[in-house]
């Protein structure tokens, strides 16, 4: 599914992008600052990667599920930022 988005959304470039030159912070005690960076960079470095791409047509995940599942995270996302005082991205 990340595939499909990437290919044919046109805010998908400024996404990675954004992702990219993000601050990575730790989880502590799971995963340091370091780890989070490595994953980000890795994946993001998968994504950019055509090859990757497994060229099949999703069965389980389809893009309406996937576009409901991101705005209704992005607004409880944007609600925990009011509560918390950080300004939303």
């Amino acid at each position: 599914m990340e595939f499909n988005l990437i290919r044919r959304k046109e805010w998908a470039e400024a996404v990675l992008n954004k992702l990219y030159v993000g601050n990575a912070y730790s989880i502590e005690p799971l995963l340091t600052q370091i780890e989070v960076s490595q994953y980000r960079d890795i994946k993001l470095q998968w994504l950019r990667n055509k090859d990757n791409e497994p060229q099949i047509t999703p069965i389980y995940l389809k893009e309406d599920v996937v576009k409901s599942f991101v705005t209704k995270t992005s607004h409880e996302l944007n609600d925990l930022y009011k509560e918390w005082g950080i300004e939303s991205l």
